[in-house]
């Protein structure tokens, strides 16, 4: 069992608020047996990246508050939500991401989050709770909530930037400035060339010598 403990802050959008906010997050996740050793860290690595790259300092927001995040004349990393993001959804989709992310590599048990606005409560999503389908579970009947959840449901980090109109960023795993592929290391052993013009026959053995 892996149990990573992280720290971010972020901004939330909630109803017609604007709250700062710090969330410690902890994930439980259990090693597939039947992946190469050398993953596991590759995929812990995609969650530290994801807390510390993408999650920090961004905004999260529901759908029905993105218009009104569009017309904030700043610089920022925006993060939609399918309903306002409480601490009970954020748990949910942060659970529906990892366990994307980790491709199976992982096998995220839970994701508990606790938040400086919530003080002393905790919320906590994972597998006996309904699993990475929750998402499409609880809003299949919401048509308008389609796009925002198949954001979480990405294998790799995506962010829509405030200062270019909401445009929506696929960070792949392979682009050179992350370079976190489940490839594995291979060491580049180069043989020995060697020149057939000095290379000689061993001598026959001598029989006798050999029977001897």
């Amino acid at each position: 069992m892996l149990k990573i403990t992280e720290t971010f802050s972020s901004t939330c959008v909630l109803e017609d608020y604007i709250l700062p906010n710090t969330w410690n997050i902890e994930i439980i996740a259990h090693p597939n047996g039947q992946k190469d050793k050398e993953f596991y860290t590759k995929a812990v690595e995609r969650i530290q990246f994801y807390i510390f790259d993408v999650l920090e300092n961004s905004i999260f927001v529901s759908g029905k508050n993105l218009t009104s995040v569009a017309k904030i004349p700043y610089k920022a990393s925006v993060h939609v939500f399918p309903t306002d993001p409480w601490d009970h959804l954020v748990a949910m989709c942060l659970y529906v991401k990892m366990t994307a992310m980790c491709e199976d590599v992982l096998f995220i048990e839970s994701v508990t989050v606790n938040s400086l606005q919530s003080r002393t409560v905790s919320h906590c999503f994972g597998d006996a709770d309904g699993g990475s389908s929750i998402l499409h579970d609880l809003f299949k009947d919401d048509p308008d909530s389609a796009d925002f959840i198949k954001y979480w449901y990405k294998p790799y980090p995506q962010l829509m930037l405030l200062h270019e109109g909401l445009k929506l960023i696929d960070q792949k795993w392979e682009d050179k400035e992350i370079d976190i592929t489940y490839e594995k290391n291979y060491t580049d052993n180069k043989g020995t060339v060697i020149d057939l013009k000095s290379y000689k026959k061993k001598p026959p053995g001598n029989n006798d010598g050999d029977n001897a």
